[in-house]
């Protein structure tokens, strides 16, 4: 048996609009997220290729690093290590040499200094010893 039901036209046509609104925000939520992701996986992405970048640096820096202390502790750069790294790690040596040689410039003026000092002193005792009247 069927129940004939009275349905009132005006609203049948406002949950008609209703349902159309909400299938759009739903699309439009839909696109927004899509687009999110595939934000987020490209810039993931980078930023994997960014640490890959990293890690490849870091090894050559630590390359430097080995090759640096070898040269300022007068060891030589091997042959065998990238012409990048010996040339960076020259410039510190050369600064490591530059002030050890500074250094002993230093000290040999500081030596001067005290064995003139301690000349002038000695002839000017000797002058005042011959000099002043003995009493």
């Amino acid at each position: 048996m069927l129940i004939a039901q009275a349905v009132n036209p005006t609203l049948a046509v406002l949950g008609q609009i209703a349902a159309i609104i909400i299938c759009i925000y739903i699309v439009i939520f839909a696109v927004i997220a899509l687009v999110f992701n595939i934000v987020l996986a490209f810039g993931l992405a980078w930023v994997g290729e960014k640490a890959a970048l990293l890690t490849t640096l870091r090894s050559t820096i630590d390359s430097v690093n080995k090759t640096t202390e070898a040269a300022i502790q007068g060891r030589p750069v091997s042959v065998n290590e990238n012409s990048l790294v010996s040339t960076i790690a020259q410039g510190p040596a050369r600064i490591y040499a530059l002030d050890k040689g500074v250094d002993r410039g230093a000290r040999r003026v500081v030596g001067t200094l005290i064995e003139f000092s301690a000349r002038t002193a000695q002839i000017q005792g000797i002058i005042k010893a011959l000099v002043e009247p003995q009493g």
